[in-house]
């Protein structure tokens, strides 16, 4: 990603202007976050803002978090919940199919 990128440190303008927490109040699409209780708790915390920020504008948002997993989640029962879960989402906010 870096090289497609940049360095966040060395051009953090770029890296500001595309922020989806910085736009949070744009986003109109509904919105589904998965985190791992041991991701880095920053991370953690700009999804729920962004999440937040997302539902005061009635802005359909979901949060999802898994115990024991960071950095994806990785143990098979909940890999099968979160894509139930993304899926049970997606049927709740995609248009119907014409």
């Amino acid at each position: 990603m870096a090289r497609k990128l940049g360095d966040p440190k060395k051009d953090s303008e770029k890296f500001d202007a595309i922020s989806p927490l910085r736009h949070a109040g744009a986003i109109r699409a509904a919105t589904f976050i998965a985190y791992g209780e041991y991701d880095v708790s920053s991370n953690i915390r700009d999804a729920k803002d962004l999440i937040s920020t997302v539902r005061r504008n009635s802005v359909p948002a979901e949060i999802e978090s898994f115990i024991n997993e960071a950095d994806g989640v990785h143990h098979l029962a909940r890999k099968v919940a979160l894509y139930s879960d993304i899926e049970a989402f997606l049927a709740k906010n995609l248009p119907p199919a014409i």
